[in-house]
């Protein structure tokens, strides 16, 4: 009787480390499975993040700029976002370029004063023959505020500038959005406003303005260019484009790449033609 019971309790206790080596087995494959899950899972994130803009999230966009409400421009950019390349070209010409809109050949200035900021476009699209139809005009004031926006402009005057009743003394200096908006606008001697100096302080601006800053700010910053200028882009222009755009500026990888339109002024410098040279070079980017 002694002898059956000790053998009953040998198979109770053989029993019991059989279960807890079992359960043991079992709780290492849970815990192996759960790990690879997580594994697999956080591998999977920076896939799912990445994005790469199409070529319709491209944009080009007339900015004209004009002293005063009633104000021919004097200034003339074609700012166009290449969103595939990450690449923002300021393309700079003179407002007085002459362009040929239906048989009407005439400056950009005076297809302007024709037909408002619709002549403008249509010039620019007949000249370098690209689909164009955002534009934005913007007054002297408006292009100061939209400097100040940005903080400012590092800028190295190379000279002395007497602009009005102020001299903006030459060298290394933070210039606030009125001196800019002044240089701007300010013309040579012969009448034409100086392009290469409007280039490189667009081309500051941009650099200054679009940086990995510009991420937390983009709301701000769209506001700021509906409330400073007169302009047919609408918020869906600028919805459509934000994931690229800014993810370009997270990784601090977004180019500035200028461009001033070449050719020859008419002896009084009421005119501007420009090169076949530097025509195809602009059509080149837009192909």
């Amino acid at each position: 009787m002694a002898t059956s019971k000790k053998g009953f309790f040998i198979f109770l206790i053989s029993l019991l480390i059989s279960f807890m080596v079992l359960g043991s087995v079992f709780l290492v494959i849970l815990i192996l499975s759960k790990s690879n899950n997580v594994n697999v899972k956080q591998e999977a994130i920076p896939y799912i993040s990445e994005y790469h803009p199409s070529r319709e999230e491209s944009l080009a966009v007339l900015f004209l700029g004009c002293e005063e409400a009633e104000s021919l421009p004097d200034v003339a950019v074609l700012l166009y976002y290449d969103a595939p390349q990450g690449i923002i070209y300021p393309i700079v010409l003179p407002t007085i370029t002459v362009s040929t809109v239906n048989q009407k050949t005439d400056t950009l200035q005076g297809h302007y004063d024709y037909e408002g900021m619709r002549g403008g476009v249509n010039a620019i699209k007949s000249l370098f023959e690209i689909e164009l139809d955002r534009y934005a005009r913007l007054q002297k004031v408006g292009a100061s505020n939209i400097v100040d926006f940005f903080g400012g402009i590092p800028y190295n005057l190379p000279y002395d500038r007497i602009i009005g009743n102020e001299t903006i003394l030459k060298g290394e200096q933070l210039l606030d959005g009125r001196r800019v908006s002044s240089l701007l606008f300010s013309k040579n001697k012969n009448g034409s406003c100086d392009c290469k100096l409007q280039s490189e302080l667009i081309s500051k601006l941009l650099e200054q303005g679009f940086d990995k800053n510009l991420v937390e700010k983009y709301t701000s910053f769209v506001s700021a260019v509906f409330y400073n200028s007169e302009t047919n882009l609408n918020q869906y222009d600028f919805a459509k484009r934000q994931t690229g755009f800014l993810n370009r500026l997270k990784l601090d990888s977004m180019v500035i790449t200028e461009i001033i339109v070449e050719g020859e002024y008419n002896s009084n410098f009421t005119s501007f033609y420009p090169s076949k040279e530097s025509i195809e070079k602009v059509k080149s980017i837009f192909e």
